[in-house]
């Protein structure tokens, strides 16, 4: 493995489809293998890219299928020294999600970075961002998140379980729960069907409206321009 028996396979390729740890906490579309060595050697190796870090220790490494990998916080980390915020904190929406985020984990990795670029944008995000809330599944559904910052309102609870009068759960896309609102953004993957991107008559309420008593609002993409969002 290029970088020695000490490498790991780390940053945004330390997450391949194949690994079933930190796999696909963040997309790249970069061609290199990025690999984190403890020392620089010298020895390059055409298409991988090496990272230095004196600070290497043994909590920082994981095996995928054989392969030494970053662990999950120096994933995370690699991913705040390179990527934006928003893409961390999709990122560690992701682990919480794939049930492996760990805070006391993350907090001793910080606890020896001080200094190391990255550190202060992930313990940043951790101070502000709810893990796990903001989990969006489709450029729709982040565009509406970026509306609701860029207007500063109240951040919501994205693809919330809600449970409806008849005691049936709903995957709702935006959940205001102190304010019982809801908001559906009806992305073409998802209500494709003219019935279902047609717009509701006034007064009467949605299906979602009727199950849950909570005020809801639906936006879609326009079918016209698909720049547009409504």
């Amino acid at each position: 493995m290029a970088g020695g028996g000490n490498g790991l396979r780390s940053r945004r390729a330390a997450q391949p489809p194949w690994c079933s740890e930190s796999a696909g906490l963040v997309e790249s579309q970069r061609s290199l293998i990025e690999v984190t060595v403890p020392h620089d050697r010298g020895r390059r190796v055409a298409g991988v890219q090496t990272y230095v870090s004196q600070r290497l220790a043994p909590p920082d490494r994981s095996v995928c299928d054989g392969i030494p990998c970053a662990s999950v916080p120096l994933t995370l980390l690699n991913i705040a020294a390179v990527e934006s915020r928003r893409r961390l904190e999709r990122a560690c929406d992701e682990s919480e999600v794939q049930r492996l985020f760990d805070l006391v984990a993350i907090e001793e990795l910080l606890g020896r970075s001080g200094g190391c670029r990255g550190a202060g944008a992930l313990r940043s995000m951790l101070e502000e961002h709810a893990i796990g809330t903001t989990l969006t599944r489709s450029e729709l559904e982040e565009r509406m998140l970026a509306l609701c910052r860029a207007a500063g309102l109240p951040l919501p609870v994205v693809n919330e379980p809600v449970v409806g009068g008849s005691g049936r759960w709903h995957c709702v896309d935006f959940l205001w729960a102190d304010r019982r609102v809801i908001v559906e953004t009806d992305g073409h993957a998802f209500h494709s069907t003219r019935r279902a991107i047609e717009p509701i008559g006034a007064g009467k309420p949605t299906w979602c409206e009727r199950a849950t008593g909570f005020c809801v609002s639906r936006g879609r993409r326009s079918s016209t321009d698909p720049g547009k969002s409504c």
